[in-house]
């Protein structure tokens, strides 16, 4: 098979699914670069190395300490926990399967909904 994802229809039309296929650990695929910046919602993340980033800009930081409370409601919800920096211009967060040794399903699902929850605030992000 070819490297890289390869895209798949699911249930719903406006959800696709990405298998990667540079590897498989401990029952996680890990993601490509392309397949992740395929994925819906994660414009504002950046792929490096095997892990992703976004730097949100808060302008404040009771701001930012809003956003890291909604970080934290979806690290637990989804049992999978970022390193997130808060300090008081910006919230930097950072996402990597550390079992898996990658980027896998885990990360691209919460670095959309973080950046989602960061939009639902009026909070930005750097350019990718």
């Amino acid at each position: 098979m070819a490297d890289g994802p390869r895209p798949r229809r699911g249930a719903s039309a406006d959800r696709v699914a990405f298998t990667a296929h540079s590897g498989r650990v401990g029952g996680m695929d890990i993601i490509t670069q392309d397949g992740f910046r395929a994925a819906a919602g994660v414009g504002d993340w950046r792929f490096a190395d095997d892990a992703v980033s976004a730097v949100f800009t808060t302008g404040d930081f009771a701001t930012g300490a809003r956003l890291f409370e909604a970080i934290a409601a979806l690290a637990e919800a989804a049992n999978h926990h970022p390193d997130v920096e808060v300090t008081y211009p910006k919230v930097q967060v950072r996402l990597t399967s550390h079992d898996a040794g990658g980027v896998t399903r885990k990360d691209v699902e919460l670095a959309a909904a973080i950046s989602q929850a960061a939009r639902d605030l009026g909070i930005g992000a750097e350019p990718a």
